[in-house]
C-alpha cells in the first residue's frame, strides 16, 4: 500500500505543478512531462479497446488546465512520459484519429497534404 500512496502523492504534485517548459529536445518535454501535469487517456467504454493499433493519444492536464478527472469504472490510463516513445504534441485536441503518419503528419483528407485529399487524388490538375 506504500507504494500506491507515493505514487498517488508523485501525480498528485505533478498535476499541481505550475512550473513552465523551457527545454529544447523531446528527451526535455518527456523529462518535464514526468513531474508537470499528467498524461492520461481515456476508455470509452467496455467494449472499446484502450489499445489501437497504431498510436494512443493522451491528455496533457495539470490544475491550470481545470480539467477533473472523476474515479469511474474504465477510466484509461495515466503514462509514464519518459517510459512512452513520444512521436508528437498538440496544444489542443490534434484529431490524431484523422491525421497521416500515425497520428502526427497532417490530416488525411488535408486537400493538399493528406494522403486522402483532393490534390493527391487528381495530381494531374496541378500541372495546368
Amino acid at each position: 500500500m506504500a507504494n500506491c500512496s507515493a505514487l498517488a502523492k508523485a501525480i498528485s504534485a505533478a498535476y499541481l505543478s505550475t512550473e513552465a517548459f523551457n527545454g529544447t529536445s523531446t528527451s526535455d518535454l518527456q523529462t518535464y512531462l514526468s513531474s508537470h501535469g499528467v498524461l492520461t487517456t481515456m476508455c470509452m467504454g467496455p467494449n472499446i479497446t484502450c489499445a489501437p493499433d497504431k498510436h494512443w493519444s493522451f491528455s496533457w492536464i495539470n490544475v491550470q488546465t481545470t480539467v477533473r478527472i472523476i474515479p469511474d469504472a474504465l477510466i484509461g490510463m495515466i503514462a509514464k512520459p519518459t517510459a512512452i516513445d513520444l512521436q508528437c504534441i498538440y496544444p489542443v485536441d490534434g484529431g490524431t484519429d484523422g491525421r497521416d503518419n500515425n497520428g502526427c503528419g497532417p490530416i488525411t483528407i488535408d486537400p493538399l497534404y493528406g494522403s486522402q485529399g483532393a490534390y493527391q487524388e487528381h495530381s494531374c490538375c496541378l500541372c495546368c
